[in-house]
């Protein structure tokens, strides 16, 4: 199992954008977005891609990937979590409701509204 301790979150400078453009267009067949509009938030294990979250303007998650041998690691939960400690003060973010990261959503404080899971932070 990978340790989390490997692992660095990181915003993604968009000139390194060639790393999660293929699996965004594979996985979820989206074109990749402009740097006005959203940022990918991160997770390298060294130069290796572990898993991703696509930040969209006004703190919308878009999407989380976790790369193959990274599933069982607790990276989801630590992407939700670095996700969440990025929207600011007053500002709420807002995740599609999915089995996948629901629950750990839910531990971060978002709630259920509609088809969303919403997280405002309040301090």
């Amino acid at each position: 199992m990978t340790k989390l301790s490997t692992i660095e979150t990181i915003m993604l400078p968009p000139d390194r954008w060639s790393l999660v453009a293929p699996i965004v267009q594979r996985e979820f067949g989206n074109a990749m977005p402009t740097p006005a509009d959203s940022g990918f938030l991160t997770a390298l294990d060294g130069e290796k891609l572990a898993g991703f979250i696509h930040v969209e303007s006004l703190y919308h998650f878009a999407c989380e990937y976790i790369a193959p041998g990274y599933e069982d690691s607790g990276l989801s939960r630590r992407l939700i979590q670095d996700a969440a400690s990025c929207i600011p003060i007053g500002r709420s973010g807002i995740w599609f409701t999915d089995r996948t990261v629901d629950h750990i959503a839910a531990r971060v404080g978002a709630r259920v509204v509609g088809d969303y899971r919403v997280y405002r932070k309040d301090r």
